[in-house]
């Protein structure tokens, strides 16, 4: 979904996750440019960018939101966006958890750790290898239905289903 925005109930409306591949110093001048006051930033399996995002952000006047794209030994690639200071906690002891159950590259998490800490997260669908896009692209509209609705049953109304557009 290009430009797109997606409306997170008392949160302010938050851009379309974005990833970008460029040079710091690129980034937080896309940043200051960005049309929105809420910018989410997701790392894979970490949060390794979030002080350089936390002091662009401020620079620019957005407010951010940290996030992680978790690739769980169970249930495919989710990403978790920190919706307050509750939901840095869950992250963060997600992140923990996984990284010290697993070796260096490879942390461990599952969607019973998820959901052991699931308080103060947005949970979105994640990429191709989400477990929902993963049995659509797959024509298994019953496993994609059962998967979201396991997400749901752990995040209620703080899930959402990821749309990507790729060409």
């Amino acid at each position: 979904m290009r430009g797109g925005t997606l409306n997170f109930g008392s949160v302010p409306k938050l851009s379309s996750r974005i990833r970008w591949a460029l040079r710091w110093s690129v980034r937080e001048h896309q940043l200051r440019r960005a049309p929105c006051t809420l910018v989410a930033l997701t790392d894979t399996n970490g949060l390794y960018g979030a002080v350089r995002f936390w002091n662009a952000a401020k620079d620019a006047g957005i407010r951010p939101l940290y996030g992680a794209e978790i690739q769980t030994l169970d249930f495919g690639h989710l990403v978790l966006i920190a919706r307050d200071r509750i939901g840095w906690r869950s992250l963060c002891r997600t992140i923990s958890a996984a990284q010290l159950a697993g070796e260096k590259t490879k942390p461990r998490a599952t969607l019973a750790l998820i959901a052991e800490n699931a308080e103060g997260l947005f949970a979105l669908t994640g990429c191709a290898y989400g477990a929902v896009p993963r049995a659509m692209r797959g024509g298994d509209v019953d496993a994609a239905r059962e998967a979201l609705s396991r997400l749901a049953g752990i995040f209620g109304e703080r899930c959402y289903v990821e749309l990507s557009d790729h060409l």
